[in-house]
């Protein structure tokens, strides 16, 4: 319950009081004159719970600040102890990281250039594969691609739905191995069985079914 003075005598009552218990002046609080103390309160409270948790964060903030400049300090002492032929050595040996730095980072955006490029290459055999596929069914434009994984090394393992030759629809699957040779468990047996086993049963590799779709490809 909130208090606020007696306009007329000055007593600690009830916002709400209708009359002043001690003098009996009506209306008692004048308007805009409610106490705030609760708000107050609140607002203090608030104040302090937010004092107590960012003092641990200024703290720390305060011990980095105070560890850079003492690391700061100490390195300008070590340089300053130095002789002209130390810092020259340092410099060059500074020098030297740097370049070898520089000769690592170049050598592996080339060796990931080169190998984005080779994954490139695989991942457009594969969508050719699947064209190839679609041609030498008895109705290529029945064909259609369920799944097209191209696996790290290249090989492209293909399921798809097509018509045979009695126009019935019937499940079928490919393998497209790196040396770009097409098996067909249609067509290749025990051949492609063995390459599917090996190749295409092992999880990993990138399903590319519906960019070749997208690319119009099919």
């Amino acid at each position: 319950m909130a208090l606020a003075k007696c306009k007329e005598c000055g007593a600690d009552i009830s916002t709400e009081a209708k009359t002043c218990p001690k003098c009996g002046v009506s209306k008692p609080v004048k308007p805009g004159k409610k106490s705030s103390r609760g708000a107050f309160i609140v607002f203090g409270v608030f104040l302090v719970v937010l004092y107590i948790a960012m003092s641990p964060v200024k703290e720390m903030q305060k011990q980095d600040k105070e560890q850079e400049a003492a690391r700061v300090t100490q390195e300008a002492a070590r340089v300053a102890s130095l002789t002209p032929e130390q810092r020259a050595a340092e410099a060059k040996a500074k020098e030297e990281r740097a370049k070898t730095e520089a000769a690592k980072k170049a050598v592996e955006e080339k060796d990931k250039a080169k190998a984005n490029a080779k994954r490139d290459a695989q991942l457009q055999m594969a969508g050719a594969g699947a064209l190839t596929l679609k041609s030498a069914m008895k109705d290529p434009e029945a064909f259609e691609l369920k799944s097209l994984i191209v696996k790290p090394n290249g090989t492209a393992c293909y399921e798809y739905r097509a018509k045979n030759g009695f126009g019935a629809t019937f499940p079928g699957s490919a393998v497209l191995s790196i040396k770009g040779k097409l098996l067909t468990q249609e067509h290749d047996g025990n051949s492609f069985v063995a390459v599917w086993n090996k190749e295409c049963t092992p999880a990993g590799g990138d399903e590319i079914a519906d960019l070749v779709k997208r690319l119009g490809i099919l």
